[in-house]
């Protein structure tokens, strides 16, 4: 019997769609997440709004890798489903039809924390409630944790989960993947962020973060490319390669990634170069598209194809200036 691999992977800021007016979380920034959480619905869920499905509406090139884990699972014999970690709708499968909206659990624009909440609430308790309201409150008939996705198949046995996580959204779903674990469920996460800091995760979840980082670049032309996409390649890379100690599960290929790990060169990393305010300015001019360019892409660009470093409050900043600077200009 074939193992059925269940891929959950973060959405992306891309979109192949226009989001439609009041589907970015920046418009509820002012109001308390009680308030907004109920105002989100009502907006992403309104009939009037064309609806996609997920995998077609996603873009860039981390979704394109995800995409990519899906055929090469198949092709490796495995029984593959996508789904998606969706700061907006909450857990979907990649073929469900949704509303574009923009929302995030990173700090940067649309984020759930740029909502107004309690200031006892910090950024890990922010994402778990938001992830547990967006999945309990909206109005349709999906699993609503991990664990019921797990249930929902006939034969838990022969599944594994398949985690391509950032360091932003593994922190709102850490308690559903232990309860995945507490129910002795195959689980393996791929996350470069997570593993260079494995040492504060939960005891609990470090032997199932897969022992992978920017080391692996070393490995081949396919891996040493930015880090945009760094987690969705190697996911893409050990489903090829492992395709042996997945079918086995995670102990085993957390066993041979790391023999692998051993083997590697620690590679020297350059340290980012710090820009000034002018030299921001030049890059968001040089790269600016107007109607398409947000801070965050521009930003994303910076340090990953770059290597060039900038705090994010500072480049948003500077973002609008040059922004609504160009806005006058064509107004003129």
């Amino acid at each position: 019997m074939s193992v059925k691999i269940i891929i959950i992977s973060t959405c992306t800021n891309n979109k192949n769609y226009k989001v439609p007016a009041g589907c970015n979380l920046d418009d509820l920034k002012r109001n308390t997440y009680k308030w907004a959480i109920n105002s989100w619905f009502e907006r992403i869920q309104n009939p009037v709004h064309s609806r996609y499905p997920a995998y077609k509406m996603y873009s860039g090139s981390h979704w394109k890798e995800t995409l990519a884990c899906v055929d090469v699972a198949e092709d490796k014999g495995f029984s593959p489903k996508l789904w998606v970690i969706s700061a907006g709708w909450g857990l979907i499968p990649a073929n469900y039809k949704i509303v574009p909206y923009l929302a995030t659990f990173a700090q940067e624009e649309n984020s759930i924390h740029s909502l107004q909440w309690s200031k006892e609430f910090c950024v890990r308790e922010r994402s778990r409630i938001w992830w547990k309201e967006i999945n309990s409150r909206r109005c349709v008939k999906l699993p609503n944790t991990f664990l019921e996705l797990c249930r929902s198949f006939r034969n838990t046995e022969n599944i594994h989960f398949l985690f391509i996580l950032s360091k932003d959204y593994y922190l709102a779903v850490e308690p559903e993947i232990i309860e995945l674990f507490a129910h002795g469920v195959n689980v393996s996460i791929v996350s470069c962020g997570l593993y260079s800091r494995v040492s504060s995760v939960n005891p609990l979840v470090r032997d199932h973060v897969l022992p992978v980082g920017e080391k692996f670049k070393q490995e081949n032309d396919y891996l040493n490319k930015d880090n945009t996409s760094l987690n969705a390649r190697l996911a893409k890379w050990i489903i090829s390669n492992y395709s042996g100690a997945l079918h086995l599960g995670y102990e085993a290929l957390y066993k041979e990634l790391k023999m692998k790990d051993l083997h590697l060169k620690k590679p020297k990393k350059a340290k980012p170069v710090t820009l000034s305010d002018e030299e921001i300015m030049d890059f968001i001019h040089k790269t600016y598209e107007p109607s398409k360019s947000t801070a965050t892409a521009l930003l994303t660009d910076l340090r990953h194809k770059e290597n060039k470093s900038c705090e994010w409050r500072r480049f948003t900043r500077l973002f609008k200036l040059y922004a609504d600077g160009y806005s006058k200009r064509r107004l003129c």
